[in-house]
């Protein structure tokens, strides 16, 4: 199973998606036509987040959320946030083996980002490079 197959999984998979994410053109097809509502909820339960969370981490308001909840589809900009952090969350359960050990490297302190948690790190473009950087070298084996 690619990370592909996992994003749509944290997404609710199949059934929310509409079908599945398979190759890169796939994703883009689910930004573009925008993200189902029932995936909002999907991915803040397997990252363990609040709606505040949530929304501080996406720069998706409560209110928008709340919104969107209520059965629209998320628009492109805020799809691409919310696939950009299932990829990322994708990636630490790859690095780290599970989803457990992957929400607890992205909600504590790491020296290699400076002491930042890795999730507040999400919530910027830069920001959410660092991580995948950081990722990159636990994939490696260097920690530092």
């Amino acid at each position: 199973m690619g990370e592909a197959w996992r994003i749509a999984e944290l997404l609710g998979g199949k059934a929310t998606v509409e079908g599945e994410i398979q190759s890169p053109a796939d994703a883009i097809r689910l930004i573009k036509n925008g993200i189902p509502a029932r995936a909002i909820a999907a991915l803040m339960s397997r990252l363990r987040l609040s709606r505040q969370q949530f929304s501080k981490i996406t720069g998706i308001s409560e209110r928008t959320l709340a919104r969107r909840l209520g059965g629209e589809r998320l628009n492109l900009e805020e799809s691409n946030r919310v696939y950009r952090l299932a990829q990322v969350m994708a990636r630490a359960e790859a690095a780290f083996g599970s989803e457990e050990k992957a929400c607890l490297w992205l909600s504590r302190a790491n020296r290699s980002l400076g002491g930042a948690l890795p999730i507040e790190l999400l919530e910027t473009e830069a920001g959410t490079e660092e991580v995948r950087k950081s990722l990159g070298r636990i994939e490696h084996g260097i920690y530092g």
